[in-house]
């Protein structure tokens, strides 16, 4: 499918709405915190599936942010941003990685210039996630 201008922008400016964001990850609770945190002020896609978030990207959805979870059982967060990555390098912009275990953490998270938050979320600052993807910083913890 070819691309167009419209996948650089972020979704909120393509159609003025609240945020968009799409949540990953294999918790089923955390995901459930998102979507009623953020009630009202967010349009949050939550899903335990990557073949489900990388199949909305394929067929065009676009987010103003993607929140992924570093550690899931099928595909793993990194692998599943390298997949978002060959369909739309703007989209794999606005990922930011999820993982509590930073001294533990991958390498291949170290070498990606994405911004990564720590699991557990602190919610209150969600509006940073947000922020043009060159505003958060290489490896910027967003929240601790």
């Amino acid at each position: 499918m070819p691309r167009t201008d419209l996948d650089r922008a972020p979704y909120s400016e393509v159609r003025p709405s609240m945020p968009r964001l799409l949540v990953v990850d294999d918790e089923l609770l955390l995901l459930e915190a998102f979507e009623v945190a953020l009630v009202g002020r967010v349009d949050v896609l939550t899903t335990v599936d990557p073949y489900e978030a990388l199949a909305r990207i394929d067929t065009g959805e676009r987010y103003d942010a993607i929140l992924l979870d570093v550690r899931m059982p099928e595909m793993d967060g990194i692998e599943l941003y390298e997949r978002i990555a060959s369909i739309s390098p703007a989209q794999a912009r606005r990922v930011v990685f999820m993982t509590a275990a930073f001294s533990s953490g991958d390498d291949r998270l170290s070498t990606l210039e994405n911004a990564t938050l720590r699991k557990p979320v602190d919610l209150s600052r969600i509006d940073e996630l947000f922020a043009a993807p060159d505003q958060r910083g290489r490896s910027r913890m967003l929240s601790s």
